[in-house]
């Protein structure tokens, strides 16, 4: 009976990310990406992270696993500090009405910088966006990505769109995900 609500659940998850993406306008073949489908996170910690110090939320084991990196970062000179974690799918909806109407550019454009709402890893609050210290600076060439390459995964963490990766998404060295449930 648990398992058929499961699927009862899913089903209804994947109709509602289906509406969201025919009001959207997000072309029929996005799914031949394959982007997997997340969920919004269902337990969150809030965080104070980057220059601001603005609560971040994030999944507890991200929490841990970040705390953990982060002080082993710190201990070798270098600042890893969050620019943005979890964003639900309602967010994600949001952020691409916003950029169409500030960019003028269209859905497909941005669907090549920004996931399809259910389609975003910051949905599952194990996502992480680093900022650029110094600001003026590309993320790939800081110590903190060069950092972040030799150590993340001692961490549980992987860069999710390196170049030329299969999900048509750009290079983004700034984004981390936490894919370990217990790693260290």
């Amino acid at each position: 009976r648990l398992e058929m609500m499961r699927l009862r659940e899913s089903d209804n998850h994947i109709r509602r990310i289906k509406a969201i993406h025919r009001r959207l306008r997000v072309p029929r073949n996005y799914i031949q990406r394959g982007l997997p489908v997340y969920r919004d996170a269902s337990e969150l910690v809030h965080v104070p992270c980057g220059l601001n110090g603005a609560l971040r939320p994030m999944s507890p084991t991200t929490h841990r696993q970040f705390l953990s990196m982060q002080t082993a970062a710190a201990k070798d000179g270098i600042s890893l500090m969050v620019r943005w974690a979890f964003r639900s799918t309602d967010d994600q909806v949001h952020l691409i009405r916003e950029q169409v109407s500030i960019s003028r550019n269209s859905i497909e454009d941005l669907l090549s910088w920004i996931a399809a709402p259910g389609h975003s890893e910051h949905h599952t609050g194990q996502a992480l966006d680093f900022e650029c210290i110094p600001a003026d600076a590309q993320f790939e060439e800081t110590p903190a990505f060069a950092w972040l390459n030799q150590n993340a995964e001692r961490y549980g963490f992987r860069l999710s769109y390196p170049r030329n990766n299969a999900y048509g998404i750009i290079y983004e060295p700034w984004h981390w995900y936490c894919y370990s449930e217990d790693v260290s």
